[in-house]
């Protein structure tokens, strides 16, 4: 009788073991669904955030879903900590690129609005409107290079950038000396040498103080210094 109740009881002690198990195993199952669903969700804002960046032409937009994007990668890092991982690469891998990503896309968007200008700056009816749209297409240069992500590794995209800024601060040179030269030519066409003279003068100045140096603007120099020796 007693063997037969123990085995009962044993009976019992697997049933509910088991009927343990089988909970868990649903609730681990129930779980993972759920981290999963999260997870893709993630992942959503995450490829959205990044189609975004890729056709934006504002920085304030791309900096914007960068801070989304690390906040989907924060997350996606707190599901995978607790063994749960359902991407190709995993938070940390991401996280490693999208500096260098972000970089490459600030060149992109700095190569666009300067080529943009570049091509239009001759087309417009006047030098001074011309100097007008470089000078605000380089406060948009650096701004972008402003938010460039920092490290010795991003040199090349200071680099492009800076090199694309002092192109159209020499165009922005030769725009405003090119000015002074028209003026110059009008006081000396009135018949006031005197004038014209003293505006050859401040244009060569502002050459000497900027001190760029390129074939357009040593010809302009050439060339003011032979009208001032006059």
């Amino acid at each position: 009788m007693v063997i037969f109740l123990l085995v009962i009881i044993g009976i019992i002690m697997l049933l509910v073991i088991f009927s343990n198990l089988n909970k868990d195993k649903r609730r681990q199952t129930l779980l993972k669904k759920a981290y999963f669903e999260e997870y893709q969700s993630h992942v959503r804002v995450y490829n959205d955030s990044l189609e975004l960046i890729n056709k934006t032409k504002n920085i304030e937009t791309l900096k914007s879903r960068y801070e989304v994007i690390n906040d989907q990668i924060v997350e996606m890092k707190r599901i995978e900590d607790m063994g749960f991982n359902f991407g190709d690469r995993s938070a940390n891998e991401i996280k490693e690129n999208l500096p260098r990503f972000i970089n490459d896309r600030i060149v992109e968007m700095a190569e666009y609005e300067f080529s943009e200008i570049y091509q239009k700056k001759d087309a417009y009816s006047s030098i001074k409107l011309a100097i007008n749209a470089l000078n605000k297409v380089q406060l948009k240069l650096i701004d972008y290079r402003n938010s460039l992500m920092e490290g010795s590794s991003y040199n090349n995209s200071y680099k492009s950038i800076d090199n694309n800024i002092n192109k159209i601060k020499e165009e922005v040179l030769i725009g405003q000396i090119k000015e002074f030269i028209d003026k110059a030519e009008k006081e000396a066409f009135k018949g006031n040498a005197n004038k014209a003279n003293d505006l050859y003068i401040d244009a060569l100045f502002i050459l000497k103080k900027a001190d760029f140096s390129n074939e357009t603007i040593a010809k302009i120099r050439k060339e003011i210094e032979l009208k001032i020796e006059k």
